[in-house]
């Protein structure tokens, strides 16, 4: 699970292609060429097993010193002591996988590609499975680092199938997935590297960035905190804290604010703890002759401070938004006390008494004090031209008009209209009014009120 580097090549022995060392062939006969001085010189197919086993168990004695020496970072020493362990048996695979992880660490991916390919060549009968897998996955770093995606997929897809136990495998596997952006399988894949080896942290902190990768936050954040319980001292795995905050909005429970703050305590310990060790992986390639300046890696101090000046502005902006939020709060509140002011106002010049005028609700007002003559009750509205007239002694033969008439013939008990009617016969002492009516006796009588233009 080493991080993606590069480096030069370099010129490395030879090794067989499977598992078998061939005859040498007969000189013709006119040859000059002497058969070898050592007579005793064993051939393969007259190699005793017991001496081969014996050979074999001496090589990987050797190739087992070497390994230490690998783990020490002693990468030149490791690979004199394979170089040694190969001399004893050329078919060590233990000793040639020495070799390719450790011109891997050195940035020799093109010796790493010639090694890893001497060891998938060698005889399935003879390597261990375990080893086939080791070989793939050694392959699929190197042609990652060389800028062969898709190639280093495969090859770890084949680690992955050689052993179906290779955690590392399986997690470089889902790490590939990830990257070509298949969250789903690198999930899957990563899921199962874990379940493999729950002990394994790098896993661990992969599962969590394919989890951050499916906005899976909580999830995610677990996967990164058991990465840290493995090992405390991860530096990788508070940069990536520090990502997941950064990205995870809203993130449950915490604000915006809280959420930046988070992701840049994060980054400040991961820039602390990555000053404090060395750099792992293999060194990097330089850059090519006129790209320019090169962009900083994916996890690195230079990355960490950008994050960190992301998060800074994020901050600013979510402070920015909240003061005009509150702005606008106040305004809406006083817009809102203007207006209760503005009813509350209205109400009160509403229930204010005035002079001859009706309260709000409808009852009298109330009479001014001091002289003058008391109002009186309203009256209830009359009908336009319902004059009642005043009533007349008995017998008068005409009623008292409220306006003057002109006077009646003797015998005539109708006053006379308002409006102009047609004229009647002579001795008629029916009116013609707008309903009809009983005919009265030709004598005097009490006049009756008509309805306006009888």
């Amino acid at each position: 699970d080493w991080l993606p580097s590069s480096g030069r090549a370099e010129a490395t022995p030879a090794l067989p292609d499977d598992g078998s060392q061939s005859k040498p062939a007969a000189p013709p006969e006119n040859s000059q060429q002497k058969p070898p001085e050592d007579e005793n010189l064993p051939q393969v197919q007259d190699r005793d097993p017991e001496e081969e086993r014996r050979k074999m168990s001496l090589s990987r004695q050797k190739s087992a010193k070497a390994r230490e020496l690998l783990e020490k970072g002693r990468y030149d020493e490791a690979i004199l002591r394979a170089r040694d362990a190969l001399k004893v048996h050329e078919l060590n695979a233990d000793a040639m996988l020495v070799l390719a992880e450790a011109f891997y660490k050195q940035g020799k991916f093109e010796l790493t590609q010639t090694v890893t390919a001497s060891v998938l060549g060698i005889d399935p009968k003879v390597i261990d499975p375990k080893e086939v897998s080791q070989a793939h996955n050694l392959r699929g770093f190197a042609l990652l680092q060389m800028g062969f995606s898709a190639g280093a997929l495969k090859a770890f897809r084949a680690a992955a199938e050689a052993d179906a136990n290779n955690a590392a495998a399986w997690n470089n596997l889902g790490a590939s997935y990830l990257r070509k952006g298949d969250v789903k399988t690198a999930v899957s894949a990563l899921e199962y590297a874990v379940q493999i080896d729950p002990g394994f942290a790098k896993a661990h902190l992969n599962l969590g960035a394919a989890y951050r990768a499916a906005r899976r936050w909580q999830d995610a954040e677990a996967e990164i905190q058991r990465a840290l319980k493995l090992r405390p001292d991860f530096p990788d795995a508070y940069f990536d804290l520090g990502l997941l905050y950064l990205d995870a909005d809203p993130y449950p429970g915490l604000d915006t604010t809280a959420r930046l703050n988070k992701a840049i305590g994060y980054f400040t310990k991961y820039r602390d703890l990555a000053s404090k060790q060395p750099p792992s992986g293999p060194p990097k390639r330089p850059p090519a002759v006129g790209r320019g300046k090169q962009p900083p890696e994916v996890v690195s101090p230079a990355r960490a401070d950008e994050y960190i000046a992301v998060a800074k502005k994020g901050i600013e902006r979510e402070k920015r938004r909240a003061e005009r939020e509150k702005k606008r709060k106040e305004r809406e509140q006083k817009r809102k006390e203007r207006e209760k002011a503005k009813a509350a106002k209205a109400a009160a010049e509403g229930a204010a008494p005035q002079e001859g005028a009706p309260s709000p609700g409808g009852g009298e007002a109330k009479a001014p004090e001091g002289p003058g003559p008391a109002p009186s009750k309203p009256k209830a509205p009359k009908k336009p031209g319902a004059n009642k007239p005043a009533p007349s002694k008995p017998g008068a033969s005409k009623p008292a008009p409220t306006k003057p008439q002109a006077p009646q013939k003797p015998g005539a008990s109708k006053p006379a209209p308002t409006k102009p009617q047609a004229p009647q016969k002579p001795g008629a002492s029916k009116p013609a009014p707008t309903k009809p009516q009983a005919p009265q006796k030709p004598s005097a009588q009490k006049p009756k009120t008509q309805k306006p233009g009888g």
